[in-house]
């Protein structure tokens, strides 16, 4: 913009002070939003100490649970994801065309076991005279309005050992909040995968009792599956202290607020606050590079990248990328992490797991932009990944390929990938209709309904891109990325269904888009480029 020489000083006066202004804005905006909500989630207070020797955990949890439904709650739930990791769970966590990459020291078991429970600072009592192996909501109000099930006890139950009853002393109204101590042993199986350790680093996600999310009537209470990520929770804070060998450095979900140096040992004290869970992984191989985008620290943790100088400004780019196309990322940290993974890669708050496995330069920095991206989808905007996965993943996919679109040095383009896209699909369905026969193409299923990893990739993945990229084109490129921004403000901190995101879109661009989604989504459109 020009401005007049008789101007020049007092112009240059006020624009001093619009840009300290709007730096200000910018640089406390972030916090100011987190601080907003944090005061309205429960809270976790965490004491893990980790034994190398044993590669297990022993853990005191302090949960503030905050009741954010409109139903007096008479107990709650939490999730056990470790106990599919166990001797005698009823399904492998792992597909088996995945099984030798993922065990390949032999096959290994991990679990979580509960010793002791405490509601309010009540001792509770555990008890195992509960007949029903899924009781719903209702069912268990019943046993407890006949005394059949007691005040203050708790017990492992659900589908296969995957859920913790806790039986609270009184109701817990909407807006109360009820302290529950649980003291628990983990341990961590050989594998290489979310939750578990490898031959260079210790992955330590999904480990501890998380509160179920209630949603109609009665707690989430779905088990893990080989297909996806099988996980769906509600945000909370986080305050972890972590006690490690010294030898081991750490990348983690939230900001290291304080350490403590012992003869042989460290303790981490780590905040995370306003996140969907909290993940760790260490290594004693760990090299660590970082840049700072605004006010966010971009951190790489590496122990074989070649290409390590390449990742870290891949990270950097996909996250000044996301914050300006969709909407701001409110923290202050982002962890990128090299890791012992089955799969390609895993988003967890603040933290992405990338598989030292994926050996090839332009795959490796395709997982990084798409865990990236996760932060947005499904970090800050939450579904159900195991009932909607194409929710996260489907928009995940097609923001990756947003990015490619805006980054021409990649040297990737956007129209060849939506084309290579359409023709694996339309192959991968006529593969399966001559071994199978009908094939089921409907979006929104759990993932336990799924014949194959696979058939869960291609729509889940594949197919929830191709939607997105068929809604730009009909809607056009500034109205799709309006839509994403509203969606993202309107939803972020949440949890959202399609029905939410189908709305929101609806709104932004006043048309009627029901019939559309529907369509893809039941498995009735024909995909025909």
């Amino acid at each position: 913009m020009k401005i007049k020489k008789i101007a020049t000083k007092i112009l240059i006066g006020v624009c001093f002070v619009s840009i300290v202004a709007l730096l200000v804005i910018i640089f406390t905006g972030c916090s100011s939003e987190i601080e907003k909500i944090e005061g309205t989630l429960s809270a976790y207070t965490m004491d893990i100490d980790f034994d190398d020797n044993t590669k297990s955990l022993t853990c005191s949890e302090n949960v503030s649970y905050i009741n954010a439904t409109n139903t007096a709650l008479n107990h709650i739930c939490f999730h056990l994801y470790p106990n599919a990791f166990r001797d005698g769970a009823k399904a492998s966590v792992v597909s088996l065309s995945d099984y030798l990459k993922a065990y390949p020291n032999g096959k290994s078991y991990g679990n979580i076991e509960i010793k002791n429970v405490s509601v309010l600072n009540s001792i509770a009592t555990c008890t195992n005279s509960f007949s029903i192996e899924q009781p719903t909501y209702s069912e268990i109000s019943k046993y407890i309005n006949s005394n059949k099930l007691n005040e203050n006890q708790y017990f492992v139950g659900g589908e296969d050992e995957n859920i913790l009853y806790v039986i609270l002393k009184t109701p817990l109204y909407p807006d109360e909040r009820v302290d529950i101590k649980i003291e628990f042993n983990v341990t961590l199986p050989n594998i290489n995968h979310r939750f578990g350790y490898g031959n260079n680093t210790v992955n330590i996600a999904n480990f501890y009792p998380i509160a179920c999310v209630f949603n109609n009537g009665d707690f989430d209470k779905s088990l893990y599956n080989s297909n996806g990520d099988p996980f769906y929770s509600d945000m909370s804070n986080y305050l972890v202290n972590l006690k490690i060998p010294k030898n081991y450095l750490v990348a983690n979900t939230g900001n290291v607020i304080s350490k403590e140096d012992f003869e042989d040992r460290q303790l981490l004290n780590i905040e995370a606050n306003v996140v969907r869970d909290f993940a760790i992984v260490m290594s004693k191989e760990f090299n660590i590079l970082s840049e700072t985008i605004g006010k966010t620290e971009v951190k790489y943790y590496y122990f074989d990248d070649e290409n390590s100088s390449l990742s870290l400004e891949t990270a950097t780019k996909a996250l000044s990328f996301f914050s300006d196309y969709i909407g701001n990322y409110p923290y202050s940290t982002l962890s990128v992490v090299e890791t012992n993974f089955v799969h390609g890669g895993m988003e967890f708050p603040n933290l992405v797991y990338v598989s030292n496995d994926v050996t090839n330069v332009d795959s490796y920095q395709q997982v990084i932009i798409h865990e990236i991206a996760h932060q947005w989808w499904y970090s800050m905007v939450g579904n159900s990944a195991y009932n909607y996965g194409w929710l996260d993943e489907g928009l995940t996919e097609y923001s990756t390929i947003l990015f490619y679109d805006h980054h021409p040095e990649y040297k990737v383009n956007k129209d060849t990938l939506i084309s290579n896209a359409y023709s694996s699909y339309n192959l991968f369905i006529s593969l399966s209709e001559k071994v199978n026969g009908e094939v089921d193409t409907s979006m929104s299923r759990a993932l336990c309904d799924y014949n194959t990893e696979q058939e869960y990739v291609y729509v889940a993945y594949v197919k929830g891109m191709l939607l997105f990229d068929s809604l730009r084109e009909i809607v056009g490129a500034k109205k799709f990325q309006k839509c994403l921004q509203n969606y993202f403000d309107e939803y972020k901190f949440q949890n959202v269904t399609p029905d939410n995101l189908i709305a929101s879109f609806e709104k932004t661009t006043k048309t009627d888009l029901k019939n559309y989604f529907d369509s893809w989504i039941e498995g009735k459109v024909v995909l025909l480029k």
